[in-house]
C-alpha cells in the first residue's frame, strides 16, 4: 500500500518536539522519546539523524527498563526467571530495553522544555506496569534529561534507565578523542554481555535519574550523570 501523497507521510520518528533556549536547539521525538538533534549556535553537539530517517543504533534513545544488554534475554527477579524476546539475535541479547519504538505522548510542551510520558504495560518477559516520564529542558546550563519511573502495579518490578547520546567532536572518527565524565561509581562488564540483575522499584514508589550537558571553559561537554 502506498500513501496517496508521500508528502503527507509522518516522519519515521513520529511527531517532532522542538525546544529552544538562546542559541541552543533540540528536537525530541514521539517514537522512543529520544533526542534526534541537539545543537548550539548552529553547531551539532550530538551526531543525530535527519527528520526523514529512522533512528539507527539507538542514537539519542532512552533505554528503559534496562540499558545495555541482557545475556540470552534472561534475568532473574524476586526469585523468578524471565525470558524476554531477543532483539539482538545475532549476539543472543535483549538490547536497550522495551520503549525505544513505542509512541510517547508529549504531556507538557514549553518553548524550552518538553515532558514525554508513557505507560509500559505488562508483556512477554516483563509482566509489570511502569509509568514513565522524561523531562527534557534547555537552560543556561545546557540540556537536561530527567527520567522518572513509577511502579504502577501491585508488585515490585525491576527497573533501570539510561540515555544513549552520540556525542560528536566534529570529525568522522572519534578514535583519538577523550571523554571526561563525573560519576559516583563505575561498573565493569564483559564485552557485549551484562549481568541479569536489575534493581527493584516497590509498588507505588518512584525512581528519578538526571543527566545534563554543561557549559565548560572550552565549550560544551556531553551529558554527565549527576
Amino acid at each position: 500500500m502506498v500513501s496517496p501523497d508521500p508528502a503527507d507521510a509522518p516522519p519515521p520518528s513520529g511527531e517532532q518536539h522542538e525546544i529552544r533556549w538562546g542559541e541552543q536547539q533540540a528536537v525530541i521525538t514521539e517514537v522512543g522519546a529520544g533526542i534526534r538533534t541537539y545543537q548550539v549556535a548552529g553547531h551539532p553537539i550530538l551526531d543525530g539523524y535527519a527528520v526523514d530517517e529512522m533512528c539507527t543504533f539507538a542514537r539519542g534513545a532512552a533505554l528503559i527498563p534496562w540499558p545495555n544488554r541482557l545475556q540470552d534475554g534472561r534475568y532473574t527477579f524476586d526469585g523468578r526467571d524471565y525470558q524476554t524476546p531477543l532483539t539482538e539475535p545475532e549476539r543472543l541479547n535483549a538490547i536497550h530495553g522495551l520503549t525505544r519504538w513505542m509512541n510517547w505522548q508529549a504531556r507538557q510542551v514549553d518553548p524550552s522544555a518538553v515532558v514525554m510520558s508513557l505507560r509500559l504495560h505488562p508483556q512477554e518477559g516483563y509482566p509489570f506496569t511502569l509509568d514513565l516520564e522524561i523531562l527534557y529542558r534547555l537552560s543556561g546550563g545546557g540540556l537536561e534529561a530527567r527520567t522518572t519511573g513509577r511502579n504502577g502495579g501491585r508488585q515490585p518490578l525491576p527497573y533501570t534507565t539510561g540515555h544513549h547520546p552520540y556525542v560528536t567532536v566534529g570529525t568522522d572518527l572519534v578514535d583519538d578523542a577523550a571523554c571526561l565524565t563525573r560519576s559516583a561509581s563505575c561498573a565493569s562488564t564483559p564485552p557485549l554481555r551484562v549481568s541479569s540483575r536489575i534493581p527493584t522499584v516497590a509498588p507505588g514508589s518512584s525512581c528519578a535519574t538526571r543527566a545534563a550537558g554543561r557549559r565548560s571553559p572550552s565549550g560544551w561537554t556531553p551529558a554527565i550523570p549527576t
